[in-house]
């Protein structure tokens, strides 16, 4: 996110949510939209022992190329395995994809 308003370049800047795309200034109260929110949508944790042993966590974002759509990130521990991935119509498909994919049991096809 840019951390500055394009309007009058004021640092005090702010959204009423994570979840919004909405930024407003408080200095001249220009508003703009971001490209992405500034938390998941959703998140899970969970154990796999196989096929890499640890916690894993699935993230749900809007998706980078259509806002209208949701994507899935994995990590490992602390680690982000890449981009986003997918595109899906609900944050709840998107999440049960990750899943399927930290267990190795989904294969996304290539675009």
């Amino acid at each position: 996110m840019n951390k500055q308003c394009p309007n009058c370049a004021s640092f005090d800047i702010y959204r009423r949510h994570p979840h919004s795309l909405e930024v407003c200034c408080d200095n001249c109260n220009h508003r703009w939209q971001a490209k992405q929110v500034l938390a998941p949508l959703l998140r899970s944790k969970f154990w796999l022992s196989t096929p890499l042993k640890g916690w894993h966590y699935v993230e749900v974002w809007r998706s980078s190329s259509n806002s209208q759509k949701f994507a899935y990130r994995l990590a490992y521990s602390a680690s982000l395995f890449g981009e986003l991935k997918g595109e899906f119509d609900t944050p709840d498909l998107a999440l049960e994809a990750g899943i399927q994919d930290a267990k190795g049991l989904l294969t996304l096809p290539t675009t």
